[in-house]
Protein backbone atom coordinates (compact mmCIF):
# COMPACT_ATOMS: atom_id res chain seq x y z
CA UNK A 1 0.00 0.00 0.00
CA UNK A 2 2.72 2.45 0.83
CA UNK A 3 4.51 1.43 -1.92
CA UNK A 4 1.79 2.42 -4.34
CA UNK A 5 1.10 5.81 -2.73
CA UNK A 6 4.67 6.55 -3.33
CA UNK A 7 5.25 5.54 -6.89
CA UNK A 8 2.01 7.29 -7.24
CA UNK A 9 3.46 10.66 -5.52
CA UNK A 10 6.44 10.26 -7.63
CA UNK A 11 4.36 10.18 -11.06
CA UNK A 12 2.61 12.99 -10.33
CA UNK A 13 5.65 14.41 -9.14
CA UNK A 14 7.07 13.82 -12.79
CA UNK A 15 4.10 15.19 -14.23
CA UNK A 16 4.47 18.43 -12.40
CA UNK A 17 7.80 18.95 -12.97
CA UNK A 18 7.61 18.39 -16.50
CA UNK A 19 4.58 20.13 -17.98
CA UNK A 20 5.34 22.99 -19.47
CA UNK A 21 3.07 26.57 -19.11
CA UNK A 22 2.95 28.28 -22.43
CA UNK A 23 3.96 32.12 -21.70
CA UNK A 24 3.39 34.61 -24.20
CA UNK A 25 5.36 37.65 -24.89
CA UNK A 26 5.75 40.07 -27.72
CA UNK A 27 9.06 41.27 -28.66
CA UNK A 28 9.72 45.08 -28.85
CA UNK A 29 8.39 47.15 -32.40
CA UNK A 30 11.10 47.37 -35.34
CA UNK A 31 12.81 50.29 -34.55
CA UNK A 32 11.98 51.18 -37.80
CA UNK A 33 8.50 51.00 -37.18
CA UNK A 34 7.01 54.68 -36.66
CA UNK A 35 5.73 55.27 -33.46
CA UNK A 36 2.53 57.01 -31.85
CA UNK A 37 3.29 60.89 -32.28
CA UNK A 38 3.87 62.78 -28.97
CA UNK A 39 2.36 59.88 -26.54
CA UNK A 40 -1.32 59.67 -27.07
CA UNK A 41 -1.92 56.04 -27.36
CA UNK A 42 -4.31 55.39 -30.43
CA UNK A 43 -7.68 52.61 -29.82
CA UNK A 44 -7.95 53.46 -26.60
CA UNK A 45 -11.98 54.66 -26.16
CA UNK A 46 -14.99 54.35 -28.56
CA UNK A 47 -17.18 57.13 -29.08
CA UNK A 48 -15.20 60.14 -27.13
CA UNK A 49 -14.78 62.67 -29.61
CA UNK A 50 -13.03 64.71 -27.09
CA UNK A 51 -10.44 62.95 -26.59
CA UNK A 52 -7.25 64.69 -28.38
CA UNK A 53 -8.33 68.12 -26.99
CA UNK A 54 -8.46 66.38 -23.30
CA UNK A 55 -5.04 65.13 -23.95
CA UNK A 56 -3.59 68.21 -25.25
CA UNK A 57 -5.38 70.40 -22.36
CA UNK A 58 -4.01 68.42 -19.54
CA UNK A 59 -0.68 67.45 -20.82
CA UNK A 60 0.44 70.28 -22.91
CA UNK A 61 1.15 73.87 -21.28
CA UNK A 62 2.48 77.18 -21.80
CA UNK A 63 3.18 78.56 -18.57
CA UNK A 64 5.02 82.01 -18.26
CA UNK A 65 5.06 82.02 -22.53
CA UNK A 66 7.05 78.74 -22.42
CA UNK A 67 6.26 75.75 -23.74
CA UNK A 68 6.19 72.70 -20.42
CA UNK A 69 6.03 70.22 -22.24
CA UNK A 70 8.76 68.31 -24.77
CA UNK A 71 7.55 64.88 -26.00
CA UNK A 72 10.26 64.32 -28.02
CA UNK A 73 14.08 62.92 -27.92
CA UNK A 74 17.20 65.30 -28.65
CA UNK A 75 17.54 62.59 -30.94
CA UNK A 76 13.77 62.73 -32.86
CA UNK A 77 14.37 67.37 -32.77
CA UNK A 78 17.32 66.67 -34.69
CA UNK A 79 15.68 64.61 -37.51
CA UNK A 80 13.99 67.33 -39.65
CA UNK A 81 12.32 64.50 -41.47
CA UNK A 82 10.97 63.05 -38.75
CA UNK A 83 9.22 66.63 -37.94
CA UNK A 84 7.79 67.29 -41.16
CA UNK A 85 6.94 63.65 -41.19
CA UNK A 86 4.49 64.40 -38.27
CA UNK A 87 3.51 67.33 -39.75
CA UNK A 88 2.58 66.59 -43.01
CA UNK A 89 0.77 62.99 -41.91
CA UNK A 90 -1.46 65.37 -39.98
CA UNK A 91 -1.86 67.60 -42.18
CA UNK A 92 -3.26 65.01 -44.69
CA UNK A 93 -5.60 64.12 -41.71
CA UNK A 94 -6.59 67.90 -41.16
CA UNK A 95 -5.23 69.57 -38.15
CA UNK A 96 -8.65 70.25 -36.83
CA UNK A 97 -9.23 67.02 -35.92
CA UNK A 98 -6.87 66.83 -33.79
CA UNK A 99 -6.91 70.42 -32.37
CA UNK A 100 -9.57 72.71 -32.65
CA UNK A 101 -9.93 75.92 -33.90
CA UNK A 102 -10.75 77.50 -30.65
CA UNK A 103 -8.41 75.44 -28.67
CA UNK A 104 -5.40 76.38 -30.93
CA UNK A 105 -6.42 80.50 -30.74
CA UNK A 106 -6.81 79.93 -26.94
CA UNK A 107 -3.97 78.04 -26.18
CA UNK A 108 -1.51 78.44 -28.63
CA UNK A 109 -1.56 81.22 -31.13
CA UNK A 110 0.23 83.90 -29.14
CA UNK A 111 2.98 81.60 -28.06
CA UNK A 112 3.47 80.60 -32.02
CA UNK A 113 3.09 84.11 -33.37
CA UNK A 114 5.83 85.14 -30.76
CA UNK A 115 8.09 82.51 -31.57
CA UNK A 116 7.69 83.47 -35.37
CA UNK A 117 8.38 86.55 -34.68
CA UNK A 118 11.51 86.59 -32.66
CA UNK A 119 12.78 83.96 -35.50
CA UNK A 120 15.41 86.64 -36.80
CA UNK A 121 15.72 88.62 -33.82
CA UNK A 122 19.31 88.73 -32.87
CA UNK A 123 19.35 91.53 -29.89
CA UNK A 124 18.25 89.89 -26.56
CA UNK A 125 20.51 86.88 -25.43
CA UNK A 126 18.42 86.31 -22.29
CA UNK A 127 14.76 86.14 -23.97
CA UNK A 128 13.01 82.84 -24.22
CA UNK A 129 11.92 82.72 -27.75
CA UNK A 130 15.69 84.02 -28.93
CA UNK A 131 16.99 81.07 -26.85
CA UNK A 132 14.51 78.70 -28.22
CA UNK A 133 15.82 79.61 -32.09
CA UNK A 134 19.43 79.33 -30.20
CA UNK A 135 18.22 75.71 -29.78
CA UNK A 136 17.04 74.58 -32.55
CA UNK A 137 19.83 75.91 -34.66
CA UNK A 138 22.40 74.40 -33.07
CA UNK A 139 20.14 71.52 -33.53
CA UNK A 140 20.07 72.33 -37.46
CA UNK A 141 16.53 71.80 -37.42
CA UNK A 142 15.61 75.89 -37.20
CA UNK A 143 14.49 75.70 -40.81
CA UNK A 144 11.82 72.93 -40.36
CA UNK A 145 10.53 74.39 -37.40
CA UNK A 146 10.47 77.37 -39.05
CA UNK A 147 8.30 75.72 -41.53
CA UNK A 148 6.01 74.03 -39.57
CA UNK A 149 5.20 76.72 -37.88
CA UNK A 150 3.97 79.16 -40.55
CA UNK A 151 1.85 76.09 -42.28
CA UNK A 152 -0.01 75.46 -38.59
CA UNK A 153 -0.64 79.42 -38.52
CA UNK A 154 -1.85 79.79 -41.79
CA UNK A 155 -3.91 76.29 -41.49
CA UNK A 156 -5.80 78.00 -38.50
CA UNK A 157 -6.07 81.44 -40.06
CA UNK A 158 -7.01 80.40 -43.92
CA UNK A 159 -7.42 77.01 -43.73
CA UNK A 160 -4.89 76.20 -46.45
CA UNK A 161 -1.46 74.44 -46.36
CA UNK A 162 -0.01 72.52 -49.13
CA UNK A 163 0.83 68.99 -48.32
CA UNK A 164 4.01 67.46 -49.01
CA UNK A 165 3.29 63.92 -49.92
CA UNK A 166 7.27 63.13 -49.78
CA UNK A 167 7.04 63.32 -46.03
CA UNK A 168 3.37 61.57 -45.61
CA UNK A 169 3.86 58.18 -43.49
CA UNK A 170 1.35 55.62 -44.53
CA UNK A 171 1.62 53.44 -41.52
CA UNK A 172 0.96 56.57 -39.07
CA UNK A 173 -1.52 57.70 -41.67
CA UNK A 174 -3.56 54.79 -41.25
CA UNK A 175 -2.90 53.99 -37.50
CA UNK A 176 -4.31 57.73 -36.93
CA UNK A 177 -7.14 57.35 -39.23
CA UNK A 178 -8.74 54.45 -38.23
CA UNK A 179 -8.05 55.76 -34.32
CA UNK A 180 -10.37 58.77 -35.75
CA UNK A 181 -12.62 56.37 -36.77
CA UNK A 182 -13.12 54.88 -33.46
CA UNK A 183 -13.16 58.35 -31.52
CA UNK A 184 -16.20 59.43 -33.72
CA UNK A 185 -17.68 55.73 -34.07
CA UNK A 186 -17.29 56.53 -37.49
CA UNK A 187 -17.88 52.51 -39.11
CA UNK A 188 -20.60 50.29 -40.15
CA UNK A 189 -19.87 47.34 -38.67
CA UNK A 190 -18.41 46.91 -35.49
CA UNK A 191 -16.93 43.89 -35.47
CA UNK A 192 -15.46 44.22 -38.93
CA UNK A 193 -13.62 47.35 -38.02
CA UNK A 194 -12.32 45.89 -34.96
CA UNK A 195 -10.77 42.81 -37.05
CA UNK A 196 -9.07 45.58 -39.73
CA UNK A 197 -7.58 47.20 -36.30
CA UNK A 198 -6.10 44.34 -34.98
CA UNK A 199 -4.98 43.07 -38.66
CA UNK A 200 -2.98 46.70 -38.70
CA UNK A 201 -1.37 46.76 -35.62
CA UNK A 202 -0.13 43.17 -36.27
CA UNK A 203 1.46 44.29 -39.76
CA UNK A 204 2.67 47.03 -37.74
CA UNK A 205 4.44 44.51 -35.32
CA UNK A 206 2.38 46.07 -32.40
CA UNK A 207 1.99 43.08 -30.74
CA UNK A 208 1.15 44.28 -26.82
CA UNK A 209 -1.21 46.82 -28.43
CA UNK A 210 -3.03 44.24 -30.83
CA UNK A 211 -3.65 42.29 -27.64
CA UNK A 212 -4.82 45.18 -25.68
CA UNK A 213 -7.45 45.72 -28.12
CA UNK A 214 -8.69 41.73 -27.52
CA UNK A 215 -9.98 43.34 -24.43
CA UNK A 216 -10.38 47.18 -24.74
CA UNK A 217 -11.62 49.28 -25.44
CA UNK A 218 -14.10 46.80 -26.44
CA UNK A 219 -13.48 42.98 -25.33
CA UNK A 220 -13.36 40.84 -28.59
CA UNK A 221 -15.62 38.61 -27.15
CA UNK A 222 -18.66 40.69 -26.62
CA UNK A 223 -17.71 41.26 -31.12
CA UNK A 224 -18.96 37.53 -31.26
CA UNK A 225 -14.90 36.68 -31.63
CA UNK A 226 -13.16 34.02 -29.70
CA UNK A 227 -10.40 35.79 -27.85
CA UNK A 228 -7.57 33.01 -27.62
CA UNK A 229 -8.10 32.56 -30.80
CA UNK A 230 -7.33 35.98 -31.73
CA UNK A 231 -4.30 35.52 -29.07
CA UNK A 232 -2.97 32.82 -30.84
CA UNK A 233 -2.18 34.81 -33.79
CA UNK A 234 0.27 36.65 -31.73
CA UNK A 235 4.01 36.02 -31.13
CA UNK A 236 3.82 32.33 -28.32
CA UNK A 237 6.80 31.73 -26.26
CA UNK A 238 6.72 28.24 -24.85
CA UNK A 239 9.12 28.65 -22.07
CA UNK A 240 9.59 30.61 -18.99
CA UNK A 241 12.72 32.78 -19.38
CA UNK A 242 14.91 34.45 -16.42
CA UNK A 243 16.68 37.27 -17.23
CA UNK A 244 18.58 37.45 -14.60
CA UNK A 245 18.61 41.58 -14.66
CA UNK A 246 19.79 41.44 -18.37
CA UNK A 247 17.61 43.42 -20.64
CA UNK A 248 14.23 41.94 -21.51
CA UNK A 249 12.83 42.17 -25.30
CA UNK A 250 10.08 41.11 -25.09
CA UNK A 251 6.48 42.50 -23.08
CA UNK A 252 4.72 39.25 -21.04
CA UNK A 253 1.47 39.37 -21.83
CA UNK A 254 0.20 36.15 -19.87
CA UNK A 255 0.28 32.20 -19.71
CA UNK A 256 -1.90 28.89 -19.64
CA UNK A 257 -1.59 27.09 -16.76
CA UNK A 258 -1.21 23.38 -17.23
CA UNK A 259 -4.90 23.38 -16.87
CA UNK A 260 -4.85 25.04 -20.31
CA UNK A 261 -6.51 27.65 -18.38
CA UNK A 262 -5.48 31.74 -19.59
CA UNK A 263 -4.07 34.23 -16.74
CA UNK A 264 -3.49 37.54 -17.74
CA UNK A 265 -4.68 39.20 -14.40
CA UNK A 266 -1.55 41.51 -14.09
CA UNK A 267 -2.43 43.32 -17.30
CA UNK A 268 -5.55 44.84 -15.54
CA UNK A 269 -3.84 45.42 -12.26
CA UNK A 270 -1.47 47.51 -14.63
CA UNK A 271 -4.40 49.74 -15.76
CA UNK A 272 -5.98 50.12 -11.98
CA UNK A 273 -6.93 53.89 -11.15
CA UNK A 274 -6.82 53.11 -7.39
CA UNK A 275 -3.93 53.87 -5.09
Amino acid sequence: MNRTLLIVIVFAGFLTCCARAIYVSVPESPTDTFDWPFGIQPFTCVNCPNKYSTFIKEEIHISNNRLQWNPLSKKELENTSFLLTIHNTIKRLGYNNFLSKDLYQEKFEPFIDSLIEWKAQKRDTANYYYKFWQRRRAQMNDDAIWTILNEVKSIYETGDAPVNENFVNQDLLQTLNLDLQMVHNNYDDQPLFFQRVFEHLKEQKKYAEAYTLLHRPVAFDELGFNQLEWLQQLPIDSSRRSYNGGIDTTTSLGHFDRNGKWHDEHLFWLDYPGP
